[in-house]
């Protein structure tokens, strides 16, 4: 016989979820979960009040996809107004003015599925990948450039990361004469992205804590008045103005930046995701753990490591993609991370498949973040929240 709504033994109950400012936590045990937070918020938006929306669907930059997967993303602006996204794929550089991209010709190809890390600098962008000739493109004409470290003009480093901070150029985890400096940063002449040292004199260069415990460069970052330096178990700033005043001094010694990376740098600090432990955000006096409701999906081998994660920082959020991976079949991930919203911020999940990812801002134009998706091959796409759009295209 069924029981009626009353019977004894009914021990359901109805429960009104009011907000959701809280945001994701992935713990296993439901009794460790806020009455604000949920282990389940895909594909959805928290409001800063804690409701919830579904999320905006994604925009298609290019609509002749690219014929490999899109490995890096940075932007060239120029004080006349040029402004291009620029991307490697495959052994090729290309640009984007607005829609589909033009392969870069003049410059040596990249070697497959490599990445290459920008940056503009006198109206001038400059890439760099390691292992082959760095190069430059200044709106209309490409070339590969030197190497060498004399003050002549016309080069610039091989290395893996590069970065445009007071007024010089840097290059990190350098290659030079077929011999790798994983420790190695480099600055240029001031002013000079082309020239690196003096006649019969290289000295502009640092190595950090050369040896220690295999630590080696993974990436670099402007942040006001110091460039941050991370290692793979350290965080070191130079401070200083000239050759003559740069000094190096360690901020970490136990955190540090997971290599081929991309850290954000934001109003609120540097954001970077460290080993296999999640993102952390510099702040410029310490290091907070920002990753502590999701870190169970890292414990149990919900996030895997194949790929590297890579953020970008659009309409006051963070965007972080990872490889996601549920019996044995790995996705690309993009979670989302409001620090505006409840006491320490609010994740949401969506399944975008982004991987690098870039926070585009032209000069006086709209702001945005985009993405090379993994499963759809060689399309750059706007993942940014708030577009009103509601569909993926």
């Amino acid at each position: 016989m069924a029981r009626g709504a009353g019977a004894r033994g009914n021990n359901f109950r109805l429960a009104a979820l009011e907000s959701f400012s809280g945001g994701l936590n992935l713990r296993s045990d439901q009794f460790n979960l806020a009455p604000n937070e949920s282990p389940d918020l895909l594909n959805v938006a928290v409001d800063p009040r804690g409701g919830i929306r579904m999320r905006d669907g994604v925009d298609r930059r290019n609509v002749t996809p690219l014929s490999a997967d899109v490995k890096g993303l940075w932007g060239f602006h120029t004080g006349s107004g040029t402004n291009a996204v620029m991307a490697n794929y495959g052994t090729k550089v290309a640009y984007s003015t607005s829609s589909n991209f033009t392969d870069l010709t003049g410059i040596t190809a990249r070697t497959a599925g490599s990445r290459v890390y920008g940056m503009t600098m006198n109206d001038a962008a400059y890439g760099v990948s390691y292992d082959k000739p760095s190069f430059k493109w200044d709106g209309s004409t490409a070339s590969d450039l030197g190497s060498t470290f004399d003050g002549t003009t016309g080069n610039f480093p091989q290395a893996q990361y590069v970065a445009f901070w007071n007024n010089f150029a840097w290059a990190a985890n350098t290659f030079e004469g077929a011999t790798a400096h994983k420790s190695r940063v480099r600055w240029s002449n001031a002013n000079a992205p082309e020239q690196w040292g003096e006649a019969s004199i290289d000295a502009d260069y640092v190595d950090i804590d050369l040896g220690e415990h295999g630590d080696y460069i993974t990436g670099l970052a402007s942040f006001g008045d110091r460039l941050l330096v991370f290692k793979s178990n350290s965080t070191y700033a130079i401070f200083g103005y000239d050759s003559d005043s740069f000094q190096v001094q360690l901020q970490s010694a136990s955190v540090g930046m997971i290599p081929l990376s991309t850290p954000a740098v934001t109003p609120n600090g540097v954001f970077f995701w460290a080993a296999e432990e999640g993102i952390y955000l510099y702040n410029g006096q310490q290091f907070v753990y920002l990753f502590s409701k999701l870190q169970p999906a890292i414990d149990d081998g919900r996030i895997t490591f194949v790929n590297p994660p890579q953020l970008a920082w659009g309409d006051n959020k963070l965007f972080v993609s990872l490889d996601w991976t549920v019996d044995g079949a790995t996705t690309r991930r993009t979670l989302i991370y409001d620090p505006t919203i409840g006491e320490s911020g609010a994740w949401t999940m969506t399944d975008i498949d982004a991987g690098p990812m870039f926070s585009y801002r032209p000069p006086n134009g709209r702001a945005s973040v985009l993405a090379g998706c993994v499963a759809n091959t060689g399309s750059v796409v706007d993942v940014e929240d708030e577009q009103k759009r509601t569909s993926d295209r």
